[in-house]
């Protein structure tokens, strides 16, 4: 049985997001750097992993599966947008 995919989203969120952000912490303490700041990156860099299983719903050409053309077209299109 796996966990749903709103617990595992805001697990993985809860690491990078700004009011907890304990992996940022962790880095920025590691590293010397602003602990404000690299919360800030490690959001911008991260909230990506939010919307990425949604546009592989819109646009299943951005995973490889189906005609080369279509695939192709999805590529382009998404770089051009």
């Amino acid at each position: 049985m796996g966990e749903p995919y709103q617990a595992s989203d805001a697990s993985r969120t809860s690491l990078i997001a700004p009011p907890i952000a304990l992996a940022s912490f962790a880095a920025a303490s590691l590293s010397g750097a602003s602990k404000s700041a690299t919360e800030l990156e490690a959001f911008r860099f991260g909230r990506i992993a939010c919307f990425l299983p949604f546009l592989f719903i819109y646009k299943p050409g951005l995973l490889p599966v189906g005609s080369w053309l279509h695939i192709g077209y999805v590529f382009a299109s998404s770089l051009i947008r």
